[in-house]
């Protein structure tokens, strides 16, 4: 992963290693019972997100973020909830850019049409 060079935004897209869980207590605390917690990140965290998920939260839905056709995914949005019991997902995702750069159809629908990005699987 390239680090932004600006210090500032290195702070706002990168963080520290430790604190995905501090995050995770302080979401599962805040979250009343049933409620939706909707995050976005590195596919290499998944293993660790799914560990502090598990007995908190279900219902897990990954919906993984590709930046070119046959590219691996460079994001993953993970929607879950808590103290659901329901079996985890692994959704399609979505193609960001056509192998020229172009947004994709689906893509171009949601960030500038304003289609809704379904992740409830």
């Amino acid at each position: 992963m390239r680090l932004p060079r600006s210090a500032r935004l290195k702070r706002a897209h990168v963080s520290e290693d430790g604190t995905l869980g501090a995050w995770i207590r302080v979401l599962t605390a805040m979250a009343a019972p049933k409620a939706t917690l909707t995050l976005i990140h590195l596919p290499s965290a998944l293993p660790e997100l799914l560990g502090l998920l598990e007995r908190r939260f279900g219902g897990i839905a990954v919906f993984p973020l590709f930046a070119k056709p046959g590219a691996p995914a460079i994001r993953m949005l993970v929607r879950a909830r808590k103290g659901s019991r329901a079996a985890m997902k692994l959704l399609p995702g979505l193609v960001l850019h056509e192998p020229d750069g172009r947004f994709t159809l689906a893509a171009q629908a949601i960030l500038r049409e304003g289609e809704a990005l379904c992740i409830a699987g």
